[in-house]
């Protein structure tokens, strides 16, 4: 079961999945509406939903004319109604020049697309920032190459997971996501993603078949600071942003029950026609906390 704390969502216009794939679900990311598509060997949802004004139950930061974002990581004595009997497990606000311990950065093609390349050197942290920045790379024949990195030191079976970011242009896939340890997906839980400045989306991969549930969120702007979360139990996701859920997993099946990862990462997709920049574009982060119970 899906269920939303966000008004106005309806349940309509089901299409096949042959409709689905000649269009492009993501660029209806601000339309009212609702899709869902099954098929006996894929499963495929797909639902928008808006925003509501449902009470700050998780983090969203403590305000900080220090911090970049405005808002400082959240103080480890903070508690909050959406995570009671939870504790701050850990905390990095990007300080120094490098990548924290446990952090380590992507290197080489990426899977999936020709053209998609990871370079370190687009991974940058300064300032109490860390940036990914996406720009043509002569060590991928001057084609886009990205940044990613992974908290590879670090792997839980549940948690609740928060990242404050912001996006910077428009073209790179732009995505905060729980990962396998063993980096076989799925499963596999992104809590965020967009290659737009506004309207994000949140995927729950599941099962050997890689059945997928997207769901896409309205009325929010990427080139603001956003505090993006997701809380994993062992009975639901609930997807987080600005202290405020905004939608809810409660299927079983669905529901990863093996040890995932952080990851930030850009990605391009220009051999399909998504995700192709038109010019350099950079996800900043601020902080990145996690709780466990």
């Amino acid at each position: 079961m899906t269920t939303s704390n966000y008004d106005d969502v309806t349940m309509s216009d089901v299409v096949s999945p042959s409709t689905m794939a000649n269009r492009s679900v993501r660029s209806k990311a601000t339309a009212l509406l609702a899709v869902v598509a099954f098929a006996a060997a894929l499963v495929t949802t797909y639902i928008v939903l808006q925003p509501t004004t449902t009470p700050l139950l998780y983090p969203v930061g403590v305000p900080s004319a220090a911090a970049p974002s405005g808002d400082s990581v959240p103080n480890a004595t903070q508690s909050f109604l959406g995570l009671q009997g939870y504790h701050q497990s850990y905390v990095t606000e990007f300080t120094g020049n490098t990548l924290p311990k446990g952090w380590f950065s992507f290197s080489g093609p990426i899977h999936g697309d020709a053209e998609a390349y990871y370079d370190p050197a687009h991974l940058h942290v300064a300032n109490g920032l860390l940036t990914l920045r996406t720009a043509r790379d002569p060590l991928n024949h001057r084609n886009w190459a990205t940044a990613g990195l992974c908290q590879c030191g670090t792997t839980h079976v549940e948690g609740a997971y928060f990242v404050r970011s912001r996006s910077l242009g428009v073209g790179p896939d732009n995505v905060e996501l729980l990962w396998p340890k063993t980096d076989i997906a799925p499963p596999a839980v992104e809590f965020v993603e967009s290659a737009a400045t506004s309207g994000s989306s949140a995927s729950v991969h599941w099962s050997s078949q890689n059945h997928t549930i997207h769901l896409y969120l309205n009325k929010v702007s990427l080139t603001n600071w956003n505090t993006w979360g997701v809380v994993w139990t062992k009975t639901k996701l609930i997807f987080v942003v600005n202290g405020r859920a905004w939608a809810t997993i409660t299927d079983r099946q669905l529901i990863p029950t093996s040890a995932l990862r952080l990851d930030l990462e850009q990605q391009t997709y220009c051999s399909f026609h998504y995700a192709c920049p038109s010019g350099p574009a950079s996800m900043l982060v601020d902080w990145v906390a996690e709780y466990q119970r």
